[in-house]
C-alpha cells in the first residue's frame, strides 16, 4: 500500500499564524479609530480570548461608509498567505460588509464579503489577490466598513490575525493497494515498466499498472480531420535522468504518412486542486498537458503521456502504423506499436446543439494595446473552436456609461475597441455555427441606473438597447444573442428581488419579435413555472430535469441545455459523458461550463483566491509551457461522440429516404445499435458531483483517504465510450456500403 506523494502548497518557508488583536485589552480596543461608528468591548462572541469589539453602524438614506481604521502592527505582509478576522451578525438577513486595503503608496484595495445571517463568517484577505494593486511589503492600514448602509445595524468583530492558508484546508490522500505485478526480466533490466491505461482514467504519481496493462499497445481510430488521444504510461523502477516520449511519423496506405509533428505529446501534470471550487479539502489531482520535455523521475513514480493524433482531412483512409517511444538516460529505449486507422469521413459539427464555455478575458489588462488584445482573444476563440465549441458564453458586454439615448435614438458607443466588440468579430469570423449566449446585460444595467425596474420608463428604454444591440448584431454579421436577464437569480441575496428582476427583464426582452432568452439554475418551481414561460432556453445546473419534464418543455419550443457538470476542470469523464452520449441520453440540446480561464492571479495555485481556479487551458509561465486541462480534452471527446451520433442520425435518415430495401434496412439495423447503447446506460439526470472513487478511508489521525478509480456510476467502463463510438462507425460504414453506386 503506498501513499501519495504530496509536495509543499508554498516553496518558501511561511512563518506561523501571528495573532494581531483580539481586543483583550482597551489599548487593543483603541488601536481602531471609529469613522462614524460607535465601538466598545464586550464579553459575547469572541472566537480568541474573552473580549470582542462591538461596532454600531449607523444607516443613512444618503450614502456614507462608516467603519473602524486600523493601523497593522505588521506592515510587511508579503511572507503570508492571508489576513483574516471573525465578524458575528446577529440580524435575521445576510448583508455585505467591506474591508480597504491601503499601502504606504497610497494605493488601495477593496473587499467585499456577504455576512451569514446569525453567526460567524471569517472575512479572509488574501495576500496574493492584493499584489496586482498593492505593494504587500508596506501595508499601512485596513479600513473594515459597511458601504452605504440604510439601515442601523450592530455587528462583533474578533480576533484580526495573519497566517497560512494551510490552516484552512484538509489535505486528502491517494492511496495505491494494488501491488505491483509480476515483470519480465527486460522490463527490470530497463529500469521502467511502460503500460497502457484509458486517458480518462486517472494515473496517480504512485501508481502500478496492472496486469493486463503490461505489454502495451496502442490502437486508436479516427475519422478524416478528427483529434483523437491515446496515453502511454510509465512507471519508474529507479530513478530515471532525462525522460522522455517521441513518436514516430504513422506510415498508412501506399507509404502515404501522418508526421510525428502532427502527434501532440504532452505529459499529465499535477497540481493541488480543491474538490470543489469552494471546499476546503483537497488533493494532488491530475489537472493539465504540458508539452512534454526530458525531465527527471523519481523510483516509484509514475507518469502519464498523452499523444494526440491530429488527423489531416485529406488523410487517405487505412491502417498507419509507427511507434511510440520511451527514452531514459543510460537506460534501453522501449518502444510500442502505435497503431491509427482513418475512417473513410470527416465529422460535421451536430446542427442545433450548443457548446461553449462562459467567457471572462482573463487578466487583459496587462496587454497595452488594442492589437494585442484583439490577438489574445483570437487565440482564446480559437482553441475553442479547436476543441469543438460552437458557441461561448459571454460575461462581457457594452459599457452601459458608453450608452446614450436622445429623442428615441440610442448610440452604444461602439468604436471597434471594447472586448465585447472584439469577441463579436472574432466569434463571427471563427464560424461559430450556433447563438452566442450574453450573460452581461449591458441594457438592463443602463436602464436601472435611470429608473425603477418595474416603471414604464425602464421598459422603454431597456427595449430600446436591447433592440439597438441586436440591430447592429445584424449590420456587423454577429450572431444571434440569446440573452440572460439575471444568472442564477434563486442564489442571489436577496434572491426575491433577484427572481422578480429576471422574470422582469425577462417578460419585456419577449415582448421584441425574434429575440430569444435564457435562464439558468436549478430546476425548481421557479424556474419551470414562473420564470419558463419567459425563458426559450432552459439552462439546468449541474443536471436535467426528468425526461418527461425534458420532453413537454421540447415539445412547447424551449431548448434544453446543461451547465457546469465540471467546473473545476479536471474530470476527463465528467465532461465527455455530459457532451456526449448523456446529453444524446437526456435529449438535451447544450453543454456549458464555467469558465475557459480564471479565477485569480496565479492559476496554478488554487488556494489564492476564496475559490478555486477555473480554468480549461492553462497559460505558459516561467515555470511551464501551459497547456489544456484534461477536461477541457475530455469535453473535445464528447462533443466528438456527437457528431458520430449525429453522422449516424443523418446517415439514417438518407437511407430510409432512399426507399431501397437494402439501405432502409440497414438504417434500422443502425438505429438498433444507436438505441442499445444509449439503453445500456444507467442513466441519471444528475451530473455533477456523481463522480466518487472505489472506497475512501481515513488513517489514525482521521485524515481521509481514497482508493481505486474516479469513476462516474453510470454503468459503464472508460473503454466502452470508444467501444460504443467503433460501433457507431461501423454502422456508419455498413449503411454506406449499402448504397448503390452512382
Amino acid at each position: 500500500m503506498t501513499l501519495g506523494c504530496l509536495p509543499a502548497l508554498a516553496q518558501e518557508q511561511k512563518p506561523g499564524p501571528r495573532l494581531l488583536n483580539s481586543f483583550e485589552t482597551e489599548a487593543d480596543a483603541k488601536a481602531f479609530v471609529p469613522g462614524g461608528v460607535k465601538a466598545q468591548r464586550v464579553q459575547e462572541h469572541a472566537t480568541d480570548g474573552k473580549w470582542a469589539l462591538r461596532v454600531f453602524f449607523p444607516g443613512s438614506p444618503t450614502d456614507t461608509w462608516p467603519g473602524l481604521r486600523y493601523v497593522l502592527p505588521v506592515n510587511d505582509l508579503s511572507k503570508y498567505d492571508a489576513l483574516t478576522f471573525d465578524v458575528y451578525n446577529p440580524a435575521d438577513t445576510p448583508m455585505d460588509f467591506a474591508v480597504r486595503v491601503d499601502d504606504a503608496n497610497r494605493q488601495t484595495h477593496y473587499i467585499t464579503v456577504q455576512l451569514k445571517a446569525k453567526g460567524f463568517t471569517p472575512v479572509e484577505i488574501r495576500v496574493k489577490e492584493l499584489r496586482a494593486d498593492l505593494d504587500t511589503r508596506k501595508i499601512a492600514q485596513i479600513y473594515v466598513y459597511r458601504s452605504r448602509p440604510r439601515e442601523d445595524c450592530t455587528l462583533d468583530l474578533d480576533n484580526f490575525r495573519l497566517g497560512c492558508l494551510l490552516e484552512h484546508y484538509q489535505e486528502i490522500q491517494f492511496v495505491e493497494d494494488a501491488p505491483l505485478p509480476p515483470l519480465s526480466p527486460e522490463d527490470r533490466q530497463r529500469g521502467y515498466v511502460l503500460f497502457k491505461r484509458h486517458y480518462m482514467d486517472y494515473v496517480m504519481p504512485v501508481s502500478v499498472p496492472k496486469p493486463e496493462e503490461l505489454n502495451p499497445r496502442l490502437e486508436i481510430f479516427a475519422a478524416q480531420g478528427q483529434r483523437e488521444p491515446a496515453a502511454l504510461c510509465v512507471r519508474a523502477l529507479q530513478d530515471l535522468k532525462q525522460a522522455m516520449v517521441t513518436v514516430t511519423p504513422l506510415t498508412g496506405p501506399e507509404g502515404r504518412t501522418i508526421g510525428a509533428e502532427q502527434v501532440d505529446v504532452r505529459v499529465v501534470r499535477y497540481l493541488n486542486k480543491r474538490l470543489t471550487y469552494p471546499s476546503t479539502e483537497f488533493m494532488l489531482t491530475p489537472t493539465y498537458l504540458e508539452t512534454v520535455r526530458p525531465e527527471d523521475l523519481a523510483h516509484d513514480t509514475a507518469r502519464c503521456f498523452w499523444l494526440t493524433v491530429n488527423v489531416p482531412a485529406n488523410a487517405e483512409p487505412g491502417l498507419y502504423q509507427g511507434e511510440a517511444a520511451f527514452s531514459a538516460q543510460g537506460c534501453p529505449e522501449a518502444r510500442v506499436p502505435f497503431r491509427l486507422r482513418v475512417l473513410p469521413f470527416t465529422l460535421e459539427e451536430p446542427p442545433g446543439l450548443a457548446f461553449g464555455v462562459c467567457y471572462r478575458p482573463w487578466n487583459l489588462k496587462a496587454l497595452k494595446t488594442n492589437a494585442e488584445r484583439k490577438a489574445y482573444l483570437r487565440r482564446d476563440l480559437q482553441d475553442m473552436r479547436d476543441h469543438g465549441m460552437t458557441s461561448v458564453a459571454l460575461c462581457v458586454g457594452l459599457d452601459p456609461g458608453q450608452i446614450a439615448i436622445k429623442d428615441g435614438k440610442v448610440s452604444l458607443g461602439m468604436d471597434g475597441t471594447s472586448v465585447f466588440e472584439m469577441v463579436m468579430d472574432a466569434y463571427r469570423d471563427l464560424r461559430f455555427s450556433e447563438p452566442i449566449l450574453l450573460l452581461d446585460d449591458a441594457a438592463q444595467n443602463y436602464a436601472a441606473a435611470k429608473h425603477p425596474l418595474g416603471s414604464a420608463e425602464f421598459a422603454k428604454d431597456y427595449q430600446l438597447v436591447q433592440v439597438a444591440i441586436r440591430d447592429a448584431a445584424r449590420q456587423r454579421g454577429w450572431p444571434e444573442i440569446i440573452q440572460q436577464a439575471v444568472d442564477e437569480p434563486v442564489w442571489e441575496n436577496p434572491a426575491q428581488a433577484a427572481m422578480d428582476r429576471a422574470v422582469r427583464c425577462l417578460r419585456l426582452l419577449k415582448e421584441i419579435p425574434g429575440q430569444r432568452t435564457e435562464q439558468d439554475g436549478p430546476g425548481d418551481k421557479y424556474f419551470h413555472e414562473i420564470a419558463g414561460p419567459f425563458a426559450d432556453v432552459w439552462n439546468y445546473n449541474g443536471g436535467f430535469a426528468a425526461r418527461e419534464v425534458i420532453r413537454q418543455a421540447k415539445a412547447q419550443g424551449h431548448l434544453i441545455w446543461i451547465y457546469n457538470c465540471d467546473v473545476e476542470g479536471f474530470r476527463p469523464e465528467v465532461e465527455r459523458y455530459a457532451a456526449g452520449f448523456h446529453l444524446a441520453a437526456a435529449d438535451g440540446d447544450g453543454v456549458y461550463n464555467w469558465e475557459y480561464r480564471g479565477d485569480a492571479s496565479d492559476l496554478y495555485d488554487d488556494f489564492e483566491g476564496s475559490n478555486g481556479n477555473f480554468v480549461m487551458w492553462y497559460p505558459a509561465g516561467e515555470k511551464s509551457t501551459g497547456g489544456p486541462s484534461i477536461g477541457w480534452e475530455g469535453f473535445r471527446a464528447g462533443i466528438n461522440d456527437q457528431k458520430y451520433i449525429a453522422l449516424l442520425r443523418r446517415t439514417i435518415a438518407e437511407c430510409r429516404s432512399s426507399r431501397v430495401p437494402g439501405e432502409i434496412a440497414a438504417a434500422d439495423r443502425a438505429q438498433t445499435v444507436l438505441d442499445e447503447i444509449l439503453s445500456s446506460l444507467v442513466y441519471s439526470p444528475d451530473l455533477r458531483g456523481t463522480a466518487k472513487w472505489d472506497s475512501t478511508s481515513a488513517d489514525a489521525d482521521g485524515h481521509k483517504r481514497v482508493h481505486g478509480r474516479y469513476k462516474l456510476p453510470n454503468g459503464w467502463e472508460t473503454g466502452t465510450y470508444d467501444t460504443a463510438r467503433r460501433r457507431i462507425a461501423e454502422a456508419i460504414l455498413v449503411m454506406k456500403e449499402s448504397e448503390p453506386r452512382r
